[in-house]
């Protein structure tokens, strides 16, 4: 544990060159806030998450004098081997899976006050990424390597974004369409009218289909195998009209609201507006990409990536609102908002866990 730790405080040490406030804070108060959803995670048994039990099943293979080596996701494979020849056990690799992904979620509270630490908290855990790590152990680790990369990313080191993103590839595939995505996007300034226009404009992408998608992939998925037309494993209506609505209204607030101001603290900073022009971008994806779902079974997966830039963007508001009667109001339905999303997305069958 004492290792971990230290492994820990260094990654906030790392971040702390684009801390908004003092990064000691956001080092202990992760802790204490990630930490009960960083032991459900580890410490949860086989028959948790759906896919849980045949990861079981793949570790115990790697055990074996001829593992099974993925063909284009090998370096999970080896992972496994590394991990299995050293003795630990499968509780032991979830130990490490949720470790990383939970310190990767964390690691982005050195970009918000101290104060909006609790909203980072609620749109994590409402927006699936809680009970997606529960189940999805490969993507999980992805996930942890795109958040990583955002750091060097923001310092334009683009060689360890890369390398990052190519560990990610061989992880999961589909991480690559994110981290492209991303790198294009991360120089572009995203203006509040661009982002009205691109989220009110992500409902139709639920009109792209299967041929479209592959017209416009150059490299073999082989996750793109299992998008198809089932319409009983494709995402309820109701999970991206309520994101959808949920990004427009925080839009609009952060835009308009006479009661909401960013604080000066985070005007004053060099990276500020870099960093809510990414957030802002990764709104409109996540948007985008679950209207798809609708459609197309598996894309609201590659919108769990940008779950941590809405979180960031939705901390930033809720900042900023002053301590008055409408400002309580507006956190009273910020609130009742991430319950109705929640009920939407834990209902829905793509994010159950059992």
């Amino acid at each position: 544990m004492a290792v971990f730790l230290f492994f820990q405080r260094e990654v906030f040490l790392y971040a702390k060159k684009f801390s908004i406030l003092d990064f000691e804070a956001a080092w202990l108060k992760s802790l204490f806030i990630f930490f009960p959803l960083f032991l459900i995670t580890a410490l949860r048994s086989v028959d948790v998450g759906i896919d849980t039990a045949r990861y079981s099943e793949e570790y115990e293979r790697a055990k074996s004098l001829e593992p099974v080596i993925r063909s284009t996701e090998f370096i999970f494979s080896y992972l496994l081997i590394a991990f299995s020849k050293l003795g630990v056990s499968f509780q032991g690799f979830l130990f490490f899976q949720s470790y990383i992904y939970y310190l990767a979620i964390s690691s982005l509270l050195v970009l918000i006050p101290n104060r909006s630490y609790f909203t980072y908290f609620l749109v994590v855990v409402c927006f699936g990424l809680f009970s997606f790590g529960l189940s999805g152990i490969r993507q999980s680790i992805a996930i942890s390597l795109f958040l990583f990369s955002v750091f060097p990313l923001l310092r334009g080191r683009h060689s360890i974004y890369a390398v990052l993103g190519l560990i990610a590839f061989f992880v999961h595939n589909s991480s690559i369409i994110v981290f492209l995505v991303t790198f294009f996007v991360s120089n572009v300034f995203l203006g509040f009218r661009v982002f009205y226009f691109g989220v009110l404009l992500s409902p139709l992408t639920v009109l792209v289909n299967e041929t479209i998608l592959y017209a416009f992939l150059f490299f073999d998925i082989k996750q793109l195998n299992n998008f198809n037309n089932d319409t009983d494993l494709l995402l309820n209506i109701k999970v991206p009209m309520s994101v959808w609505s949920f990004v427009l209204v925080m839009g609009f607030v952060m835009r308009y609201g006479k009661n909401v101001a960013i604080i000066e603290a985070m005007k004053s900073h060099d990276n500020y507006l870099y960093v809510r022009s990414l957030c802002m971008w990764g709104c409109v994806f996540l948007c985008a990409l679950l209207w798809m779902a609708s459609s197309i079974r598996l894309m609201d997966r590659l919108g769990l990536y940008f779950v941590p830039f809405v979180a960031l963007f939705s901390a930033w508001i809720l900042a900023s609102v002053r301590e008055t009667l409408v400002g309580w109001w507006m956190r009273f339905s910020f609130l009742l908002m991430l319950i109705f999303i929640s009920s939407f997305l834990f209902r829905d069958e793509l994010f159950s866990v059992f």
